[in-house]
């Protein structure tokens, strides 16, 4: 599509430019491989896609605009993905699918399957429903109502993309940084996520960079060290002065 004229030709271009141009083979390959199955898979963000979860799209991975042409189109796109993905893996967001699939098992032995569906895809999409399912009903509950979970999690970083984009990993989105190298960039950012953090002696890095955006660390204790040039008020609700809990 990106070789052909047509009504996509622009926007292929400018896709393949941005996300695949990266990954170069050292060899071609000698026969194409059977993609068909693959096309169909099911996946969280083709489920999200649909219309019937059109809201719930909007407030995790909502359309980019095209105001600035397709190539920062489709580097939105895919930096909101990546960062969806890695918070609903590695975040607190990870918790609830956790306990939502130990439910449909049944029992928390290795190797356990769910007895619904014995097809792969059918399964895949069973599942992959089932945590939509969820984030729907946490949207539609009022936090009044329900304890804080994973979709507060996603819809905060979704809702200040821009603004933990900007204060964590800035070269992600605002310059020519491959959109093969996002997902490892933001995997540095969210691996090893804990309630509790704390820090002495040095900095963390990554410890500030994670503070600075909704999910954990939800407590940080910290020294004096912490005190220069380091900003946390992003996503902090309540300071304790040294010595205090």
């Amino acid at each position: 599509m990106s070789e052909s004229p047509g009504p996509h030709h622009e926007l292929a271009a400018a896709l393949r430019s941005g996300k695949y141009e990266a990954y170069v083979q050292a060899r071609p390959a000698l026969e194409a491989p059977d993609a068909a199955e693959l096309l169909e898979q099911p996946t969280f963000f083709t489920e999200l896609a649909r219309p019937e979860r059109s809201e719930l799209r909007a407030a995790l991975w909502p359309l980019a605009t095209q105001a600035s042409g397709y190539a920062a189109s489709i580097r939105e796109t895919e930096v909101r993905a990546s960062l969806l993905s890695m918070a609903a893996r590695l975040g607190h967001a990870f918790i609830d699918l956790y306990v939502l699939l130990i439910g449909r098992l049944g029992n928390m032995r290795q190797g356990a399957e769910e007895a619904e569906s014995s097809d792969a895809a059918g399964g895949d999409a069973l599942r992959i429903h089932a945590y939509l399912d969820l984030l729907e009903r946490q949207r539609t509950t009022p936090l009044s109502e329900r304890d804080w979970a994973g979709y507060d999690e996603l819809a905060e970083l979704s809702a200040n993309f821009e603004l933990v984009t900007s204060m964590n990993l800035p070269d992600v989105l605002f310059s020519d940084t491959p959109l093969a190298a996002v997902p490892r960039r933001r995997r540095e950012l969210l691996q090893a996520q804990q309630p509790t953090a704390g820090m002495w002696g040095k900095v963390s890095a990554r410890l500030v960079r994670q503070f600075r955006q909704p999910g954990s660390p939800l407590v940080l204790n910290t020294t004096a060290v912490l005190q220069p040039g380091e900003s946390l008020h992003t996503f902090c609700f309540r300071l304790a002065p040294s010595g205090h809990s």
